[in-house]
């Protein structure tokens, strides 16, 4: 905190800290040590992840507030597990969390791909229009709406071969019933 204004940053975190809780705003905080916040941000804090940790201050205050078997547990925990508490939860009893990596890709997707979603999902909704005026003159519309539904399923996995295979058939058909 001495390079973001010392005493004042302390000052403005305490301020913030209450004043945004009156507002239903949270704030996240971490820190390598919970000795690094001062009483009273440590007062209004409501949930508390403590990860792997051999800081003996850190433990102590574990087994004094949870116990010996949570305090003997926090040294060994494996990478990404944590202990986790919040007073309206389980009882207050603090339970163990394991996070893990992101399972998707974060990067943007590209250009190219989004140019076939919006190709696709346009036809598609050609598709469903012209459904519509079918099924208002009679038409039984059950299979292409099937169709349809496999299209869009295919196109939401990106499985764009698929789903170009599914909309000629769809456009084919749709032909053929209205006589072209």
């Amino acid at each position: 905190m001495p390079k973001y204004g010392g005493k004042e940053g302390y000052k403005a975190l305490e301020r913030g800290v209450r004043e945004f809780r009156k507002w239903g705003i949270g704030l996240i905080m971490l820190s390598q040590v919970i000795s690094d916040f001062r009483e009273t941000v440590r007062a209004v804090i409501s949930s508390e992840a403590q990860l792997r940790t051999k800081y003996e201050k850190d433990i102590a205050r574990i087994e004094k507030k949870y116990g010996a078997e949570f305090a003997k547990t926090l040294p060994r925990l494996e990478i990404g597990t944590a202990l986790v508490q919040n007073p309206e939860y389980n009882d207050g009893r603090p339970w163990f969390v394991k996070f893990r990596p992101l399972l998707h890709n974060t990067s943007r997707i590209p250009e190219k791909e989004l140019q076939k979603y919006k190709e696709y999902t346009n036809r598609l909704s050609v598709i469903d229009e012209e459904t519509k005026k079918l099924k208002s003159k009679g038409v039984d519309t059950y299979d292409i709406e099937l169709e349809v539904k496999l299209a869009r399923e295919k196109v939401k996995q990106t499985q764009f071969r698929m789903a170009e295979t599914y909309i000629e058939s769809l456009e084919n058909r749709i032909k053929k019933l209205k006589g072209e």
